[in-house]
């Protein structure tokens, strides 16, 4: 487990849980939110949850970037001790309750997806609280997320986007470790949304993507 920012907390990872797992990251509070919730290394994810005083049964929404096997197939483990509520993009939701190998991406580590019911939709420009925090989403057609979160406060960015930082599409888990993580983020949440423009980093990156 690593405290990055505020209520931000590093729970799901590459580097702390399972080489398989995505980032996954608990906003704690009142109503704990995760965000994403890993794969084979549900264990540690339950281990760093009791760490932060919380038991996987005190986490009431689990908020998904998409619906990939190594983001999300651990949400059958969460519901199996938790009435936590999933919420996805639309367009993943068929392939998260149906357990589809192929779109969840679960041939590729062998490992079926666990169907999970979906409760709520994800829309772009949903704005969700969280923790103190205020949740924007941002759809991102053609990126590997179905949907980029970032964290909104008075000091303007404050928050991660799954594997990438939510101030930049920065690469991914596999090239880009936890600690450099909390570097970016205590950054952003030092010099203000406006330099971190989600949108307009992202355009100029990848000039080839749509980004609503």
């Amino acid at each position: 487990m690593i405290r990055l920012i505020g209520r931000l907390n590093l729970v799901s990872g590459g580097e702390i849980s399972h080489p398989w797992d995505a980032n996954a990251y608990l906003i704690t509070g009142d109503e704990p939110v995760l965000i994403d919730c890993g794969s084979e290394g549900y264990p540690s994810l339950k281990s760093n949850l009791r760490r932060l005083g919380y038991e996987p049964g005190d986490v009431r929404k689990v908020v998904a970037t998409h619906g990939h096997w190594n983001h999300l197939s651990a949400m059958a483990r969460i519901r199996e001790e938790s009435d936590a509520l999933l919420l996805v993009h639309a367009a993943d939701k068929e392939q998260v309750e149906t357990g589809d190998p192929d779109l969840t991406v679960s041939f590729l580590y062998d490992r079926p997806f666990p169907p999970a019911e979906v409760n709520g939709l994800l829309e772009d420009g949903d704005v969700f609280p969280a923790g103190g925090y205020r949740f924007h989403v941002i759809h991102t057609p053609g990126a590997q997320s179905r949907v980029g979160l970032y964290l909104g406060g008075d000091r303007g960015i404050e928050g991660l986007d799954r594997e990438r930082c939510a101030l930049g599409w920065v690469p991914s888990q596999d090239t880009l470790g936890p600690r450099r993580l909390v570097d970016l983020a205590r950054q952003a949440a030092r010099d203000g949304l406006r330099r971190y423009d989600v949108r307009a980093r992202t355009a100029r990156a990848h000039p080839q993507r749509r980004v609503e």
